[in-house]
């Protein structure tokens, strides 16, 4: 063999080697560095996408909430469906609000005579109000000659307090 073949093959081979481990597979590296840096964005982006959308949500939930740790809106509101559905009350008395780790329960407790009938138009009204209100204890008393049933009836709400000081919301 001619010395210019084998010198051309080893120069082929060092030519090779170079070219493989300092120029394609630092190249190799940094595509997969990029390709890395894009799903991780593009991960990043869809939880910044699902965040807004959560607090959107949120936003549009806690429309059916209270404003304010005020129980009187709640009574405000009972007693306005109660009449609707030509409910009687007898008393209506605001529990003191409730303070919790997250939230402050207001309550309101009833005690009202009404019909079967009437009854149920307003337990209907309470759940498809636009307020979110919920019925946590109802007692049925004796029934009155006129038909009337004794109902002590606890109704309540939730105040939740701004999530992000000076944000949506808030």
């Amino acid at each position: 063999m001619k010395p210019s073949v084998v010198l051309g093959a080893i120069g082929v081979a060092i030519s090779s080697f170079i070219g493989y481990n300092f120029i394609y597979l630092p190249s190799q590296k940094e595509v997969k560095s990029i390709h890395t840096k894009i799903a991780g964005e593009e991960a990043s982006q869809r939880t910044q996408k699902d965040v807004v959308e959560l607090l959107d949500q949120i936003e549009q939930s806690r429309t059916r909430l209270p404003k304010e740790a005020d129980t009187s809106l709640l009574a405000h509101e009972v007693v306005a469906l109660a009449q609707k559905s030509g409910v009687q009350f007898s008393t209506i008395s605001q529990e003191p609000p409730q303070n919790f780790q997250q939230y402050i329960r207001l309550a309101v407790t009833l005690q009202l005579s009404t019909s079967y009938h009437q009854l149920g138009s307003f337990l209907d009204a309470l759940e498809h109000s636009d307020h979110f209100m919920r019925v946590e204890q109802l007692s049925v008393g004796h029934t009155g000659d006129d038909g009337k049933a004794s109902i002590r009836l606890t109704v309540s709400t939730f105040y939740l307090p701004p999530v992000f000081k000076g944000g949506a919301g808030g």
